[in-house]
């Protein structure tokens, strides 16, 4: 088992407020495992043939989403200070999964917002 080194960068948009988080940080890949930390928040991508997992956890919440073209999958988003679970459902309305880019777009049925994740890892550093 080894860990390689990788520059990421990308963005969350809103795109139903128009709004974007940028990602440009450092990240560890572990064979199909991509993991990063901002802003205390650590970020766990997990890539299959046709589908991602994407882990994220703080010292407030944890969060669990996964995505499949076409297909709606529950998500539990758990505030840990309160003890309590909210559950979304995401249709992933788009999923590209190449060596050096992922690329999401996906609804959250619930409140109809859209959004597009898309991360970029360049070369070892």
């Amino acid at each position: 088992m080894f860990f390689i080194k990788l520059k990421v960068k990308g963005y969350l948009k809103n795109l139903t407020e128009n709004t974007e988080d940028l990602i440009d940080t450092k990240a560890i890949k572990n064979s199909n495992i991509i993991s990063y930390i901002i802003d205390d928040t650590k970020y766990k991508i997990i890539i299959d043939k046709n589908k991602i997992t994407l882990l994220r956890e703080n010292n407030e919440f944890t969060h669990g989403m996964l995505f499949e073209e076409n297909k709606t999958n529950k998500s539990e988003y758990y505030l840990k200070e309160s003890n309590y679970s909210l559950e979304f459902n995401i249709l992933t309305e788009k999923l590209i999964i190449d060596k050096n880019k992922i690329d999401i777009t996906y609804k959250i049925i619930e409140s109809n917002n859209i959004y597009n994740y898309v991360l970029e890892s360049s070369d070892n550093l």
